[in-house]
C-alpha cells in the first residue's frame, strides 16, 4: 500500500507504474488467499493500462492473460473466456508470426473449456499452445510441461487414456 502511494504522487492514478504496483499487489492478495480483492485490484490495473497505453501492446495482451486466469480460477469461465479472447486478438494483430504469449493464453482459454467440460474444444487449444510453446520457448520449459499435463488430464478425462503415452 506504501508503494501504491509514493507511485501515486510521483505518477499520479493513470500511469503505467501505477498498473504495475496494482498488480503486484493483486498478487499478494492471492497469496493471503483474497481473491475476490485481487481480482478487483487487477481489474483497476487492467483500466490503468487500457487508458494509458498506445494501441494494442503486449502488456495490454499480458494483462489480459492475468485477469482472464483470474477469473478462470474464480469460477467465472464466461467472463475468463471473453477476456483471454480479447488477449488473443492483440497478439495475433501484433504477433502473425506465433509468440509465446500467443501459446499461453491458448492455455488458459483451453483450461477454461476444460473447466466448461468442453474436452474437444480444449483439446483442440491446448494441441495449439503445445506447438507454439515448444516452437517459441523449446520443449524443455515449465510452460511446455504444464500444457502437456493438461493435455494428458483431457484425453484421460475424454478416456483416451492410451493417447496420454504419446503426449
Amino acid at each position: 500500500e506504501e508503494a501504491r502511494e509514493i507511485y501515486c504522487r510521483l505518477h499520479g492514478e493513470d500511469h503505467v507504474s501505477m498498473a504495475r504496483v496494482l498488480g503486484n499487489m493483486a498478487n499478494v492478495l492471492i497469496r493471503q488467499g483474497k481473491r475476490a480483492e485481487s481480482i478487483e485490484m487487477k481489474e483497476k490495473a487492467h483500466g490503468i493500462l487500457r487508458r494509458t497505453l498506445e494501441g494494442d501492446s503486449d502488456d495490454l495482451a499480458q494483462s489480459f492473460l492475468s485477469e482472464g486466469l483470474s477469473y478462470h480460477s474464480e469460477g467465472m469461465q464466461g467472463k475468463a473466456l471473453e477476456t483471454l479472447e480479447e488477449g488473443l486478438g492483440i497478439v495475433r494483430r501484433n504477433h502473425p508470426e506465433r509468440n509465446s504469449l500467443e501459446g499461453l493464453i491458448l492455455d488458459g482459454i483451453g483450461s477454461v473449456y476444460y473447466a466448461q467440460g468442453k474436452l474437444e474444444e480444449a483439446l483442440g487449444m491446448l494441441k495449439k499452445a503445445l506447438r507454439i510453446l515448444c516452437k517459441t520457448l523449446g520443449p524443455d520449459t515449465p510452460e511446455v510441461g504444464r500444457v502437456l499435463c493438461a493435455t494428458a488430464m483431457v484425453l484421460l478425462k475424454q478416456g483416451k487414456a492410451e493417447a496420454v503415452d504419446k503426449c
